[in-house]
């Protein structure tokens, strides 16, 4: 799965929109929407907020399957 993909998952699973989900973490909507559909992957700093935010490991969000 890519982080992308779990990207939507966690942000659905909190009952987020996109642009509710772009505000927490600072960014713009289309922003969200660009790693969501794997066109860009978040930095280093947004995927750490991201982390805290749907309360889980860096590792979780970049490499779902060995997380498991």
């Amino acid at each position: 799965m890519s982080i992308g993909k779990v990207i939507v998952e966690k942000r659905r699973s909190l009952n987020m929109s996109q642009g509710q989900f772009a505000e927490k973490i600072g960014v713009a909507r289309q922003t969200v929407s660009s790693w969501e559909n794997d066109v860009f992957t978040p930095d280093t700093q947004k995927v750490i907020q991201m982390a805290k935010l749907f309360d889980c490991t860096t590792d979780e969000l970049l490499n779902p399957a060995q997380a498991e």
